[in-house]
This record gives structure tokens, sequence and C-alpha cells, in this order.
């Protein structure tokens, strides 16, 4: 029976591995700036959101060298369940006594799962929808596709020739259980190191409810304003545009609202008092302010405060700097958007 438990275990975690960045139940896109936890997406602007997934990452495994010391490595790891699974193979009694069927077999294998394991390591990183539209363009000169070749070098050496050696000397989880793992109790500290164990566990599950409450409670919302032109001339007044853009992370449209702080009352605007954004879709809108000559020279620092039907708002603040008119006329500043890797 415990046998059997053990196999189902490493089978069904084998599986976990690849489905869950999949799924978005949680991975951590540096592309885009973007944690998925359990299918909601927060922007790293939210950085407490960030901060816990990372202090939760850290304690799971610390309090899983603590609980259960290299249980993790029998039961859950997927590496090492898969290096099982090829021994296995390779033992066959027909690969057994062939040696060099044997290692042609076992490079095969190697061959076909690097880039797939490769794909879904680079999963919990990139958005793999988007990792499988670069791949098919299969140019070099995409970044991820050199990546992923990368990544799937490393994954072939590993299955091929490494195998367990890199447990044993390489594995930065087994480090880290040599590190956090607590010595064999005497029997005078048992209690001591129990109690320490489960204020570990109990610390651990108090992250992990707040990490569900923040990405529950997080707007899903990226605010950016981006400056488009400057000191544009027109009867003696100042005109300066600048650029609202507007990300729903989340799966349903909404509608967003919009309110001004440290707007001067003598500026002329043109500001927009809603948004509708759809699934996943960014919506731009411009910012004029019209600065007559009386306040020409004197800066402002505006927040925008973006807010959602249920109450919960983003900020952002910007300065705006009406510039005296000058002769050569006024400066078109790039906008900035970061592109494709």
């Amino acid at each position: 029976m415990g046998t059997f438990a053990k196999r189902l275990s490493q089978a069904a975690f084998l599986v976990l591995f690849g489905l869950v960045p999949l799924l978005d139940v949680f991975r951590i896109d540096v592309t885009t700036g973007t944690v998925y936890v359990f299918r909601q997406a927060v922007s790293f602007s939210e950085s407490s959101v960030l901060l816990l997934a990372v202090v939760f990452l850290v304690l799971v495994f610390v309090t899983l060298s603590q609980w259960f010391r290299r249980g993790f490595c029998l039961w859950i790891c997927p590496h090492n369940t898969f290096s099982a699974y090829l021994l296995r193979l390779t033992r066959w009694r027909f690969l057994a006594g062939h040696p060099a069927v044997r290692q042609t077999v076992n490079l095969l294998v190697a061959a076909f799962f690097a880039p797939v394991i490769a794909f879904l390591f680079l999963a919990y990183f990139v958005d793999p929808r988007r990792l499988w539209a670069n791949l098919q363009e299969g140019t070099l000169d995409n970044l991820l596709l050199r990546i992923e070749l990368g990544f799937t070098l490393f994954f072939f050496v590993m299955i091929a020739f490494l195998r367990h050696r890199f447990c044993r000397y390489a594995c930065p989880y087994g480090f880290l259980q040599m590190v956090f793992a607590a010595p064999q109790a005497e029997p005078g500290q048992r209690p001591f190191l129990r109690k320490t164990n489960l204020l570990l566990g109990l610390l651990t599950l108090s992250v992990a409810a707040a990490l569900t409450f923040a990405v529950f409670t997080s707007t899903g919302l990226e605010l950016f304003v981006t400056p488009a032109a400057t000191g544009i001339p027109s009867n003696g007044h100042l005109t300066s545009i600048y650029t609202l853009t507007v990300t729903n992370l989340r799966n349903q449209p909404r509608t967003v609202r919009f309110s001004y702080r440290g707007i001067p009352p003598t500026w002329d605007v043109s500001l927009p008092e809603a948004l509708r954004v759809g699934p996943q879709q960014s919506v731009s809108h411009p910012l004029t302010f019209r600065v007559g000559p009386s306040s020409q020279g004197q800066p402002a620092v505006i927040t925008v405060d973006a807010i959602l039907p249920n109450g919960r708002s983003r900020s952002v603040t910007f300065a705006v700097y009406p510039q005296p008119i000058r002769s050569h006329g006024f400066r078109l500043l790039p906008r900035f958007a970061p592109g494709p890797l």
C-alpha cells in the first residue's frame, strides 16, 4: 500500500508540474510584470502580492525541509520521479543486455523530453501561449527561442547524464534541506522542535492566506501615464498632452472611472471620466492640459485615481511642467512601450 501511494503521489505531482503554469494556477510572468495565482492576474506594481508570493515559496520549501526532510524528494520532486522512470526503463532486461542500444534509447528519450521540460519550466516565467507562438516562428533572432534552446540543452544533460547526481551535488532544495533541517533531537529537545515546526507550518499557512486575500482583493489593473507632447503654443497658452493607458488583467470587461487631484483651477483640461476596458486588454486616452500665461513655468503634481465599480482603486502620479514658449516651438516626446521579447 505504501509503495502504491508513493507512486500515485509521484505521478500526480509530475502532472501538476506541467498543469500549474498552463492553467495559470501559479506563475510569475517576468515579461509582463504579472503574478498569476488561482487564475487571478495581479501586476508587479501591486508589490505586496509579489512579495507575499516570494515569501510563500521560500516558506514552503523551508517547511518541507523541516517536516519531511527527504520526503519531498521521494514523494513530490518531479525530477526525481522522472529520473526513476528512466532508470526503470534502462534496466529493462533487453536493454540491460545491450549497452549500445540502452545508451541510444537513453539519448533519444532525453532528446524528446528535454524541450518539453524546458517549455514547462519556462512557462512558470513566460505566458505559455506567448512562448509557444514565439517558438513557432523558429528564428534564432527570437530571444525566447534562444532561451528555450539553452534550457533544452541543460535538461538534456540532466536527463541523459546527471539524473540523481544532480540531486546529490547541485539540487537547490537539497542544499536548503541541509541548511534548514533541524538535527536529530535529543529526548529533551523534541517538544521544543515539535513546537518550532508547528509554528513554521502555521506561518506558512498564514502567508498563504494573506497571499490569497491580497490576490482576490487586488484591482487587477495596470495604470500608466506617459508624455506625448509638451509646450505646444497657441494664442499665448501652452498645451501639454499625456497618454493615459489602462490595462485590465482580468478575464471579464470592466468600466473604470477616473478622478483627478492636484490640477490647478486655472488650467483648462480635457480628461476622460470613464473608460470601458475589455478582458486582458489595454485602452489609451489622451490627457490634455492647456495653461494660460499666468501659470506657465509653475509645475503641478497630478494624481489619477482609477476606480472600479466595487470601489477598489489604483493611482498613478505624474508631473506636468508648462514651460514658457520658446522660439523653436513645442517638443514631441517619444512614448516608450516595451516590445515583445
